[in-house]
């Protein structure tokens, strides 16, 4: 038969409640690390699309500063002079009760 030496049980319990202890302290640091690195990166991510936010933000307020240059009153009176139109000397209004033009079948 087996012996049981009384002295290695009685080791073996004693260090039971360490190794659970220390398993569990192994289990939470490794757990952390892993929450801090997923952290980690997702603020990298939030940042990259911050910063794209702000180009795109810029960009739109880039046009809409060209938009009003291009549709200020000045710029079409220059363009419309450019392309050879220009205030008229007499305007004709028509009578809309008038026929202008009649379709003949």
């Amino acid at each position: 038969m087996h012996k049981i030496d009384l002295k290695t049980v009685e080791a073996k319990k004693r260090r039971r409640p360490w190794v659970i202890i220390f398993g569990l302290l192994g289990i939470v640091i490794t757990a952390q690390l892993v929450i801090t690195n997923i952290l980690a990166s997702r603020g990298d991510e939030l940042s990259k699309l911050e910063a794209k936010a702000n180009e795109i933000a810029r960009q739109n307020q880039n046009l809409r500063e060209e938009l009003v240059k291009k549709t200020s009153l000045t710029k079409i009176n220059e363009e419309s002079q450019n392309l050879g139109l220009g205030i008229p000397e007499k305007i004709i209004y028509l009578n809309l009760a008038e026929t202008v033009a009649n379709v003949t079948p």
